[in-house]
C-alpha cells in the first residue's frame, strides 16, 4: 500500500496532494481510529468498505449524560438538505425536503451555531472548483488504469472527459468507468462549468456519450457491490443536476439536456440492470451500499416516470426494496441510524408502499433510543428527515414520533428556523402532538418558545411553515402567532406567493389577538400591489378563503382584485377551487354574477369529481347569495342522490338547508335524506338537527316526512341542555309552521327556555310566543315571562314581530293591557313597515282581544290601503272585520278600490272570510255609507252568515227560567234579519228586547272580545233590537231567585 501510494502521489497535482494531506490531518485531529475494521455495537468486526469519504462522529460531551464514545460510522453520499419546500393548502402536497433527494449527513456539534448548521442556500456562495480534487476512494487495479485515471481527473471540461474515456474504452475497468461518471457529475454540478458547457452540443459528443453509457451498461454484470453503488450514485447525481437545469427552458439543447435524455430516455434500461445486479448479489452488499442504491433509485424514479408519459412500469423498484428489507431484517445492526433514515426517505420518495419495512425501521429506531448504551447522537437534520419520511409515507407511528420528540428535546435549543419548521411540519402532517416527559410538556410548546425567541431570524418560508403546522394540528399559541404576524408584516414583500397564501391560511385558523386586523390589512395591500398573476389557482383560492374565514372585508380593492382574477381563471378551476372560491364569496356576502356563472359552468361539467362535502358546500354558497339557477342545483341534486351513502350528518343538514332556500322543489332529495337519516339521528350534532328541522319546514317537505320530524322531536327531548335556547326557538317555529303538535317536545322547549327569556331578542320572543300559540300549547307561565321581558323593549321590535306578538296573545286570550299598549305605540311609530299580512294580523289581534285602539286604527289606515293589491283574501277579510269592530271609518282605505279588490278575490274567500265581509257590509249600513259590497257578493256573504250553528248552554237555561218566573214570554235561539243569532228575545212594553248570556268564551279576563262587541253594536244599530248582556260572573254572584229576578228586571229597565 505504501509503495502504491507513493507511485500515485507522483502523478497527482499539487492541489490534490494538499487536499489529501489536509483530509488526513482532519481525520487525525477529530479522533479517527486506525485499522481496517470498526467494532459495532455488538462487538462484531465489520469491514470498512471503500467509499468517497468517511465521517467520524464526535464523542458525546461530558454534559450529555453518559460518556460512552459513539461508534464511528460511514457517512452516506449526498449533500446536506438545505431547502425545505413550501407547505401547501392541501396537506397532500406538503414537501418538507427538496425533491432532489439529498441524503442527510451528520454535522459536528461543537463550536458556534454557524459551525453547526449550514448557511441559508440563498446567501451561501458555491466555492470555486478545484481541479484534481476528486475523491472516490479510487485504487487503480493496474499502472495503466492509474495513468488513465490521472488523465481523466485532469480534464477540465465535459467534452475532454468524454473524449478521453471514449478513446480508451478497452482499458476502462468497471471501477474506472464509475470514476468517469463521478467526474462528469462533478463538472456538471459546478456553476461555472455549467455555464461554459451550456453551448449547443455536437453530434460527436452525443455519439461518444452513447457509446460510453452502453459500455457501462455492459459492464454492470461484472460489478461488485462497491462499484455498483458508486456507478448508481454517480449516474443519479447527474440526473439530479441535469433535472434542475433542464427545468430552465433556456437550457434546451444544452449538455444538461443531452445527459438528461441519455439517462432517462435513451438508456433507461440501465437502471433495471443496476437493480437486477443488486438482487443477484444482495447478500454481499453492506448497509452503506444498499442505502446508496436506494438514494439513487429515489433520485431517478420520478424524472424517469415524468419523462416517459408517466409510465411507471419502466422502473419498478419493488424488487429492490424487498431485497433491502430482507437484508435489513438479517443485518439491522450494520445499519447506522442515519442509514435507517436514508432508507426510509428513499422508500418514501419512490412512493413505494412497504409497511413492513417502515415497521422494522420504526422498531429499530425506537429500540435504539430506549437503550442509553445504544442511543446515538443525532443532529437536527437527521431527526427532521426521519419524521418527514415517515409522515410523507403515511406511516404515522405514534411511538416513533414520540421517540423523535424525546431525541429532539436535548438539542432543541440548537435548532435554527429551518430546522424548527422541518421538524414541526411532519408532526403536523401526521396529526401527532406528543407530550415530553412526566411534566407533560408538549413538543409544540417548546418549539413555540424557541420560535418566538428566534423570530427575527426566521425566513419567510420558516414563518409560513411553522404557522401552517400549528394551525393544522389545532395548536393555538397566541404569543407565537402574534410574534410571527408582527415580524412578517413589514417583510411581506419577501414572501413568495405560496408562502403568502400559507401564512394567510394559518393566521385565519388562529387569528393573532393583538395584530389580526393589521396583518390582514398588510397582506391585502401586498396582494393588491403585486397582483395575483404569480399565484397558482390554489394559492388564489387559499388567499380568498383565509380572508373570508376571518371576515376581513374592509379592503374592497383586495376583494375586487380577487374577484377579477377568479373570474378570469374560473374556467381552469378544479372542483376544489370552485367550492372554496364560491364559499369565500358567500361567507362575506359578496355577490358576483360573472364569477358564479363561470363557476357554475365548470362545476356542472365536472360534477362527478365533487365529494359529499364539496356538493353540500357548493349548494350552500349558491343558495346563500341567492343564485338558484336550476341547472347547477339539478346537477348537485343528481350527484348527491348517487352519493348519499357518503354524506356525513353535517353534510346532509347543509345540503337540505341549501335546497330549502331556493325556489325549485326537489322533494325526492328531501325524501332521500329523510329515509337515510331517520335511523342515524344519534350521530347528528345539535346544530345538524336544528338545520334539518328548519330546512324541512321551509321547503314544505315536513308533511311528507312526518316520521323524520317525530324521530327528531324524540331525539331532542332525550338531549337536555344540548341545544341552546335560541336553537330551540327555531325548532319550535319549524314544528309550529308545519302544524306539527308534539306536546312532549313543546313542554321540553318551555322548560329549557323559561329561564332565558331575557336573553332573547325581539324576533325570538315573538317567534316563540307565536309557535306555542299556533299549535295550541298555551303555556301561561312562558307567555307571562315573554310578556314581562318585552316591557320597555317594544322599540326593538320590528313590524313582523309586533304583529306576531299581538296575534299570539290575542289568540291565547291573554289579558295583558300593557302589552297591547306597548305594541300599539311601537306599531304607530313604524306604521309604514308592515306588510299586508302583518297589518292584517295586527289589526285583527287588537279587535279580537277587545282593544280596538282608535289611534292605532287611524294611523294604519293609509299603510293598509297601500298594500291592498298584494293582500291575500284572508288579509282583506281580517282588515274589514277589524275596522268594523273598531268602528273607525277612513275613506282612504274603504272605497271603491277596496270593493274592487274584494270582487277580484271573490272566489278565494272561505266561509269565515265571507262572514267577516258580511259584518263589514253591516257596518257600512251602520254608517249609512255608499261604499258596500255588490249585490251578488253581498248576497253570498249574507247566506254564509245565516248558516250559524245554534247552541244553548246550561247558563242560558237558568237565565231563561228566571225570565219565565217574572212573567215574560221568551223565544230562544232567535236569528235576526241581519243574521245574528240571539240567545233569547222577549217583548216588553210592546218592544222586542234581545238577551245574550255571555259565558267565559265572550271575554278575555272581564273584557269583552271583539266578536261580542261587534254583535251587540250591530244588533242594536242594524236590527234595532235593544240587547241585554248577562256576564257569567255577575250571574254567578246571585244566589237566591229573588236576587236573580231583581237583576233581570233592572237590566230590562236599563233598555228604556
Amino acid at each position: 500500500m505504501l509503495h502504491q501510494s507513493q507511485l500515485l502521489s507522483r502523478n497527482i497535482t499539487t492541489a490534490a496532494r494538499q487536499s489529501t494531506l489536509i483530509s488526513r490531518f482532519l481525520c487525525s485531529a477529530i479522533g479517527s481510529r486506525g485499522g481496517d475494521t470498526e467494532i459495532d455495537k455488538k462487538n462484531k468486526p465489520r469491514a470498512r468498505s471503500d467509499y468517497y469519504y468517511n465521517v467520524i462522529r464526535p464523542a458525546r460531551s461530558s454534559g450529555g449524560g453518559g460518556g460512552k464514545e459513539s461508534h464511528n460510522r460511514l457517512r452516506p453520499p449526498g449533500n446536506v438538505i438545505e431547502n425545505n419546500s413550501n407547505s401547501s393548502f392541501q396537506n397532500d402536497n406538503l414537501h418538507t425536503f427538496s425533491r432532489g433527494g439529498n441524503i442527510i449527513r451528520g454535522q459536528h456539534q461543537h463550536g458556534s451555531r454557524s459551525d453547526i448548521f449550514p448557511r441559508n442556500s440563498n446567501t451561501q456562495k458555491s466555492p470555486p472548483i478545484k481541479y484534481n480534487n476528486f475523491k472516490s476512494n479510487y485504487t487503480p487495479e493496474t499502472a495503466e488504469n492509474k495513468q488513465l485515471y490521472q488523465s481523466i481527473i485532469k480534464c477540465k471540461t465535459i467534452k475532454d472527459t468524454v473524449a478521453v474515456a471514449h478513446d480508451h474504452l478497452d482499458k476502462l475497468s468497471p471501477r474506472t468507468t464509475a470514476a468517469v461518471w463521478k467526474h462528469l457529475s462533478l463538472l456538471l454540478s459546478k456553476p461555472h462549468h455549467n455555464n461554459s458547457n451550456a453551448h449547443v452540443i455536437d453530434e460527436q459528443l452525443k455519439k461518444q456519450l452513447d457509446v460510453l453509457l452502453s459500455h457501462t451498461s455492459n459492464q454492470i454484470a461484472a460489478h461488485n457491490p462497491t462499484v455498483l453503488a458508486n456507478t448508481a450514485h454517480a449516474l443519479a447525481s447527474i440526473v439530479k443536476t441535469t433535472t434542475l437545469a433542464t427545468n430552465n427552458k433556456k437550457q434546451n439543447g444544452s449538455i444538461n439536456q443531452l445527459f438528461h435524455n441519455l439517462l432517462l430516455n435513451d438508456h433507461v434500461t440501465i437502471w433495471n440492470k443496476l437493480q437486477h445486479r443488486y438482487i443477484e448479489t444482495e447478500e454481499s452488499f453492506g448497509a452503506r451500499q444498499i442505502v446508496t442504491l436506494a438514494w439513487s433509485f429515489a433520485t431517478v424514479l420520478e424524472p424517469i416516470t415524468r419523462n416517459n408519459n408517466h409510465n411507471s412500469s419502466l422502473l419498478n423498484v419493488a424488487p429492490f426494496f424487498s431485497a433491502a428489507y430482507r437484508t435489513f431484517q438479517s443485518k439491522s445492526e450494520d445499519f447506522s441510524t442515519k442509514h435507517l433514515v436514508n432508507l426510509a426517505w428513499s422508500c418514501m420518495t419512490c412512493k413505494h408502499s412497504m409497511p413492513e419495512l417502515f415497521n422494522e425501521l420504526s422498531d429499530e429506531f425506537i429500540s435504539r433510543r430506549l437503550d442509553p448504551n445504544e442511543a446515538e447522537y443525532l443532529d437536527a437534520v437527521t431527526l427532521c428527515q426521519l419524521a418527514s419520511s415517515f409522515a410523507k409515507a403515511r406511516h404515522n407511528d405514534a411511538r416513533l414520533f414520540q421517540a423523535i420528540a424525546q431525541a429532539v428535546l436535548p438539542i432543541l435549543h440548537d435548532f435554527n428556523g429551518r430546522h424548527l419548521a422541518n421538524l414541526i411540519q411532519p408532526f403536523a402532517f401526521a396529526k401527532i402532538v406528543p407530550e415530553l416527559g412526566d411534566d407533560g410538556r408538549i413538543l409544540f410548546d417548546e418549539v413555540a418558545k424557541i420560535s418566538i425567541f428566534q423570530v427575527k431570524s426566521l425566513a419567510p418560508q420558516n414563518m409560513a411553515n411553522i404557522l401552517w403546522a400549528y394551525a393544522t394540528t389545532e395548536q393555538s399559541h397566541p404569543a407565537l402567532f402574534d410574534a410571527i404576524a408582527q415580524e412578517a408584516a413589514p417583510r411581506l414583500k419577501e414572501f413568495s406567493p405560496k408562502q403568502l397564501a400559507n401564512l394567510a391560511w394559518a393566521l385565519s385558523k388562529y387569528p393573532p389577538p393583538q395584530s389580526k386586523d393589521h396583518i390582514f390589512d398588510r397582506i391585502a395591500s401586498e396582494v393588491v400591489h403585486r397582483g395575483l398573476e404569480s399565484f397558482t389557482n390554489q394559492g388564489l383560492t387559499m388567499i380568498a378563503h383565509s380572508f373570508a374565514t376571518v371576515g376581513h372585508t374592509s379592503h374592497d380593492e383586495f376583494w375586487s382584485t380577487v374577484e377579477g382574477a377568479a373570474a378570469d381563471r374560473a374556467p381552469q378551476f378544479g372542483h376544489l377551487e370552485c367550492v372554496q372560491m364560491a364559499w369565500s364569496f358567500a361567507t362575506i356576502d359578496r355577490p358576483s354574477d360573472e364569477l358564479f356563472c363561470r363557476i357554475e359552468r365548470v362545476a356542472i361539467s365536472n360534477i362527478r369529481a365533487f365529494n359529499s362535502q364539496g356538493l353540500s358546500n357548493l349548494s350552500w354558497a349558491f343558495s346563500t347569495l341567492g343564485y338558484d339557477s336550476l341547472p347547477i342545483f339539478q346537477a348537485i341534486a343528481d350527484s348527491s342522490m348517487r352519493k348519499m351513502n357518503e354524506f356525513k350528518p353535517t353534510e346532509k343538514a347543509m345540503l337540505v338547508l341549501s335546497f330549502s332556500r331556493i325556489s325549485h322543489p326537489f322533494q325526492s332529495l328531501f325524501d332521500k335524506v329523510a329515509s337515510r337519516s331517520v335511523s342515524e339521528l344519534k350521530s347528528f350534532g345539535s346544530l345538524d338537527l336544528f338545520n334539518i328541522v328548519v330546512s324541512y319546514s321551509k321547503a314544505d317537505a315536513s308533511k311528507r316526512n312526518k316520521k323524520l320530524l317525530k324521530a327528531i322531536a324524540d331525539e331532542i327531548v332525550s338531549r337536555p341542555s344540548s341545544l341552546s335556547p335560541k336553537m330551540l326557538v327555531g325548532i319550535a317555529w319549524s314544528y309550529a309552521n308545519e302544524g306539527f303538535r308534539d306536546p312532549k317536545l313543546f313542554n321540553f322547549i318551555s322548560k329549557e327556555c323559561l329561564g332565558y327569556c331575557a336573553s332573547f331578542d325581539s324576533q325570538e320572543i315573538a317567534s316563540l310566543a307565536w309557535s306555542f300559540v299556533s299549535v295550541g300549547c298555551r303555556d301561561r307561565l312562558l307567555l307571562q315571562s315573554l310578556s314581562e321581558k318585552s316591557d320597555d323593549r317594544w322599540e326593538e321590535f320590528g313590524a313582523q314581530p309586533l304583529a306576531n306578538m299581538a296575534w299570539a296573545y290575542a289568540t291565547a286570550e291573554e289579558d295583558r293591557p300593557s302589552l297591547f299598549e306597548g305594541i300599539a305605540d311601537s306599531a304607530i311609530a313604524i306604521q309604514n313597515d308592515f306588510t299586508s299580512q302583518g297589518v292584517s294580523n295586527l289589526l285583527w289581534a287588537f279587535s279580537a282581544a277587545g282593544y280596538p285602539e282608535q289611534r292605532l286604527f287611524q294611523s294604519l289606515a293609509t299603510p293598509a290601503s297601500s298594500v291592498l293589491c298584494e293582500a291575500g283574501h284572508q288579509s282583506l277579510a281580517n282588515i274589514a272585520w277589524a275596522y268594523s269592530v273598531a268602528n273607525v271609518e277612513d275613506s282612504s282605505l274603504f272605497n271603491k278600490q277596496f270593493v274592487n279588490v274584494c270582487v277580484q278575490k271573490e272566489h278565494d274567500f272561505d266561509y269565515q272570510g265571507l262572514r267577516q265581509l258580511h259584518q263589514w257590509n253591516l257596518w257600512r249600513k251602520e254608517l249609512k255609507s255608499d261604499i258596500s259590497l255588490p249585490h251578488d257578493l253581498g248576497t253570498r256573504c249574507y247566506n254564509e252568515f245565516m248558516k250559524q250553528t245554534l247552541i244553548s248552554s246550561d247558563l242560558q237555561k237558568q237565565v231563561v227560567s228566571v225570565l219565565h218566573s217574572v212573567g215574560l214570554i221568551v223565544d230562544e235561539e232567535v236569528q235576526t234579519k241581519s243574521g245574528y243569532v240571539l240567545d233569547a228575545t222577549f217583548i216588553h212594553n210592546g218592544k222586542v228586547i234581545g238577551l245574550e248570556i255571555d259565558g267565559p268564551s265572550h271575554f278575555i279576563g272581564k273584557k269583552k272580545k271583539g266578536n261580542t262587541i261587534l254583535k251587540e253594536r250591530q244588533v242594536a244599530n242594524v236590527d234595532l233590537i235593544p240587547l241585554i248582556s248577562v256576564p257569567y260572573w255577575e250571574w254567578s254572584d246571585l244566589v237566591s231567585l229573588e236576587d236573580k229576578e231583581s237583576y233581570i228586571l233592572n237590566k230590562i229597565d236599563q233598555t228604556e
